[in-house]
């Protein structure tokens, strides 16, 4: 999301954004959970690219990686 490396990607995350910000039961969230049932689904491509998508909207956001077996949200970072 960050170079725009692929710009169908950046479209999703973008649109994902807009989804979220644009429906009443999402619009007013402080908080957004991604999560999954198994390793490897892409919880942390999808978070720090979510998180990309809204500072570059001028919103604040704070990321607490809670998977305490294998953190790494820091790499991306």
């Amino acid at each position: 999301m960050l170079n725009n490396a692929d710009r169908q990607v950046a479209e999703a995350f973008l649109t994902l954004h807009s989804a979220l910000r644009l429906k009443e039961e999402a619009k007013n969230a402080k908080c957004i959970l991604t999560t999954s049932t198994i390793p490897g689904e892409g919880k942390s491509f999808t978070t720090t690219n979510l998180e990309l998508t809204f500072e570059a909207h001028g919103e604040k956001v704070a990321i607490i990686d809670c998977d305490l077996r294998k953190p790494n949200i820091h790499k991306s970072l």
